[in-house]
């Protein structure tokens, strides 16, 4: 049962990061077209 949590944290770890990512390249792509 415990590896399937730590398999569990690392997936909602690298989801995070893409969410992340994904969030700031977004935010970055608004930027530009509002200046």
């Amino acid at each position: 049962a415990s590896q399937d949590i730590s398999s569990l944290k690392n997936i909602a770890g690298e989801t995070g990061k893409k969410l992340t990512s994904l969030a700031s390249s977004f935010l970055t792509d608004i930027q530009d077209r509002i200046l």
